[in-house]
């Protein structure tokens, strides 16, 4: 069990918001806005340190926590559970109020959101899917190495 963020010797857990400590250099933060659950991945230094693996594992837990929720409240009300899930996933832009559908994000290298008309590069949410990134260079990628 990870232990919760602790600030001023006050342990953060608010309604709709935590923020859990993954190791020395990891948060991880869920806000509960409306019908969206945002999740945020923070490095203490700099973003660009996040380690990708540590994204990916924190996403999918997520993801499989929803849709296992998403099951049994279907059984209980004798409903069949359909291939689509009951929720999608989304990129946000920097400023936190744009989107972009999984599925899009990872068609192109650059989004650049309609609203702020910020540039985004792929960068940005690949590190969520480090899988498909290994799956895809595995796929396509000439020749193999192996170190023995």
């Amino acid at each position: 069990m990870w232990t919760l963020k602790q600030y001023e010797g006050r342990k953060l857990l608010f309604s709709g918001f935590i923020v859990v400590s993954f190791d020395k250099a990891h948060d991880i933060v869920i806000c509960v806005e409306g019908n969206k659950i945002l999740l945020y991945l923070v490095h203490k230094n700099s973003a660009g340190l996040i380690v990708p693996d540590i994204a990916t594992g924190v996403k999918e837990c997520l993801v499989t926590t929803m849709e296992r929720i998403s099951d049994f409240y279907q059984s209980t009300i004798h409903v069949k559970h359909g291939k689509q899930l009951p929720f999608h996933i989304e990129y946000s832009c920097f400023k936190l109020k744009c989107f972009i559908s999984e599925e899009a994000a990872l068609q192109i290298s650059e989004w650049v959101c309609d609203k702020h008309k910020l540039a985004h590069r792929q960068g940005n949410w690949v590190v969520w899917n480090q899988d498909k990134i290994k799956e895809q260079c595995e796929l396509h990628c000439p020749g193999k190495i192996t170190l023995t």
